[in-house]
């Protein structure tokens, strides 16, 4: 499951377009669904996100999601393309609203939005998918054009 950025409104998204910038920091996240408004207001102020402790807000109303299939067991594969689209797909949006540095601070995942959910987690012998490395590869995608693609 990932979460990316919803406007900064909180309106969803009714065509392929964006929609225009509003007055407060739209948010990055890997997983919606209900969390912790101690968690999106850190995310909105781009501090780093608490640990949720209640289930009290909406986070549909927030978020932009996009699902990246997998069992979030931990054992479940996650393979580095898997990865570079959830990467891509976080700078593209953050991007597209025109926030590039510091916007990976806007980028969260599931077990940082909510206590209900128990992924990303990495497996394994797959793609580190570790919200630190996530924010960490979003960041080195801002600092280079779209077209970038790191050494390996």
């Amino acid at each position: 499951m990932f979460e990316v950025v919803r406007n900064r409104s909180g309106q969803q998204r009714a065509s392929g377009k964006l929609p225009p910038p509003a007055t407060t920091r739209t948010v990055c996240a890997l997983a919606a669904g209900t969390g912790d408004d101690d968690v999106l207001r850190a995310v909105i102020a781009e501090r780093s996100p608490l640990r949720p402790n209640e289930n009290n807000t909406d986070g549909n109303r927030a978020f932009y999601e996009f699902e990246c299939v997998n069992r979030g067991d931990g054992k479940d594969t996650r393979p580095f393309v898997q990865r570079d689209a959830m990467v891509r797909a976080s700078a593209a949006l953050l991007r597209a609203h025109g926030w590039r540095r510091g916007g990976s601070a806007s980028v969260i995942g599931h077990l940082e939005w909510t206590n209900q959910k128990i992924d990303p987690r990495p497996a394994r012998g797959n793609a580190d998918v570790r919200m630190s490395t996530i924010r960490r590869l979003v960041a080195d995608r801002l600092d280079h054009a779209p077209s970038w693609f790191p050494k390996k």
